[in-house]
């Protein structure tokens, strides 16, 4: 009886490792993503990767940048100050530095975005959108503290932000779970379907506080959940999409705000053109390694930021992205 006992046990046991061998076999080694590996290219490396920084946004740099050609924000996943990294493609060099307040309080706030203009750079930090002059940014030593210019609140919790032609699309990540959006912020667009997130769009002033026109909103888009990203040109709007270990999905639409708006939407007792950036405006999609972040375009080119092989991620994501990618938009338009 106590052999028969035993000898269920140890099949049971061997059953389960089996089981797990499989799993992990299957979940490590059965990722494929064929469009988009057909398409993709591959850059600089992503910064930090053996620190606690966890890589965010990015944008393309201008061209007085000092011979770097993109910045990426990262929030600290052990709490230390949050940074922004300055690198150059060519040399696969990088330096970085930290941001403080008027009063010298560093930041450890979470850095989601960062957008470049003419004279300063923007940078998401909750609520606030806060002002770097590319002087100090340019001019500072690695590690330096950089003191913030301004900032300015926009009214929702920014998780990413993009410049392009004169205007800030700065937007919310919602998952309907742990990260829930103001409840006015649900709106059915067509098709009978629900989005619960949205992305501001402030018109840009460099001579007035904050560097925007307004910190009311000239257009209020309408999203789908999970946008992690956004980049903008003159015919399309870009996501980058994730959560978690699931695929990211990568979305192009055609640039919605050259047609008529949806209607309007109230912010703070002010009436603003609103616009559905929803199925009647997709292109494509493509499927992607899991943990896609910032994205920008540059060169005709998406490039893409991923979190997947930080500290913080690296032990159980499938596809481990060492470096910045990117796909040519012709490719995929």
């Amino acid at each position: 009886m106590k052999k028969n006992v035993k000898i269920i046990l140890l099949s049971s046991v061997a059953v389960l490792l089996l089981a797990v061998v499989t799993f992990l076999c299957v979940w490590f080694l059965g990722a494929k993503y064929p469009s988009y590996d057909r398409m993709v290219k591959y850059h600089s490396n992503i910064p930090a990767l053996d620190e606690s920084i966890v890589p965010q946004g990015l944008c393309a740099l201008n061209e007085n940048s000092d011979g770097y050609d993109f910045a990426m924000s990262g929030y600290s996943a052990d709490d230390q100050p949050s940074r922004i990294y300055l690198i150059d493609e060519d040399t696969n060099e990088s330096k970085w530095f930290t941001l403080k307040n008027s009063s010298g309080k560093l930041y450890t706030s979470h850095f989601g975005g960062v957008a470049c203009g003419e004279n300063y750079l923007y940078v998401t930090s909750g609520e606030n959108i806060l002002r770097v002059s590319l002087v100090d940014i340019f001019s500072a030593i690695n590690g330096a503290e950089i003191t913030v210019f301004d900032s300015f609140s926009s009214g929702i919790s920014n998780s990413f932000c993009y410049l392009q032609d004169g205007y800030l699309y700065t937007g919310e990540f919602v998952n309907n779970k742990k990260y829930i959006a103001p409840k006015e912020h649900e709106l059915i667009v067509s098709g009978g379907v629900t989005h619960y997130a949205l992305t501001f769009v402030f018109a840009i002033d460099e001579t007035k506080e904050g560097g925007v026109k307004s910190n009311i909103p000239e257009k209020v888009i309408s999203t789908i959940n999970k946008v992690q990203g956004m980049a903008v040109t003159s015919d399309r709007i870009y996501l980058s999409t994730s959560y978690g270990l699931s695929d990211s999905v990568f979305y192009s639409y055609e640039n919605i705000l050259n047609s008529q708006p949806s209607g309007k939407f109230d912010v703070g007792g002010n009436l603003v053109d609103l616009y559905y950036l929803d199925d009647g405006a997709l292109v494509q999609k493509i499927n992607a390694p899991s943990m896609s972040e910032g994205i920008c375009v540059k060169n005709g080119r998406l490039y893409i930021l991923y979190e997947s092989n930080s500290v913080k991620y690296k032990l159980f994501t499938r596809r481990k992205a060492k470096t910045l990618e990117s796909i040519e938009l012709k490719n995929w338009n």
